[in-house]
């Protein structure tokens, strides 16, 4: 939820930019299987205890502003940090 004048702050790096080859071919078997490339399966694990497995998203700058088009949130621009990056969207004011 987030008010007319709502503004996100998403931080995310680019899984593409200087991927490892093991990193690539993850990325294919992902893309291969219906899903972006950058989806990493996460669980955490302690001890005797472990979370469900669940997915977690990696995108780069262009995914991104794709992914958000017609969302009802503008890609406002990036803060770059090399292949880390903090997103800034802004609720669109003409939906």
């Amino acid at each position: 939820m987030a008010t007319a004048e709502g503004r996100l702050l998403a931080g995310s790096y680019d899984p593409y930019e200087g991927a490892s080859d093991l990193a690539r071919r993850y990325q294919q078997r992902n893309r291969a299987g219906g899903r972006m490339g950058g989806v990493e399966r996460l669980r955490v694990r302690y001890r005797n205890y472990a979370t469900p497995w669940y997915d977690v998203l990696f995108a780069s700058r262009g995914e991104l502003t794709q992914i958000t088009a017609g969302s009802g949130w503008v890609m406002r621009g990036f803060i770059d940090d090399g292949p880390g990056y903090v997103a800034v969207l802004e609720r669109n004011q003409q939906s």
